[in-house]
């Protein structure tokens, strides 16, 4: 899978594993980095493992949460020229190979 990040600062966390634990803290960094790998490893979403894709549906952008564990949660879009669509005109995300990292957040709870 092709993973593009929103911004600079954003790419620059998710591919330095001190960068995340410094970010999230151990645990969270290592979740997230075996979460980021499982999805580079994939041709699509759904052939990543275990993957929990929550769509947005109140939001217009076609963008979906996938949790991650330790309160973090990845915030993606689909990131192909011509969007992949399902019967029911939202995104079909088990055929997404490109995504675009949009944010990623933590919830203290």
């Amino acid at each position: 899978m092709e993973i593009a990040f929103r911004t600079k600062a954003l790419r620059t966390v998710c591919l330095s594993g001190e960068a995340m634990d410094e970010r999230y803290g151990a645990e969270a960094g290592n979740l997230l980095r075996g979460r980021l790998a499982d999805m580079r490893a994939a041709d699509s979403l759904g052939d990543v493992p275990l993957l929990a894709l929550s769509p947005l549906r109140d939001d217009m952008s076609d963008e979906a949460a996938i949790s991650v564990g330790a309160g973090l949660t990845i915030t993606i879009k689909a990131n192909h020229q011509k969007p992949l669509r399902a019967a029911d005109g939202g995104t079909d995300w088990p055929r997404v190979g490109r995504i675009l990292i949009q944010r990623i957040e933590q919830t203290h709870g």
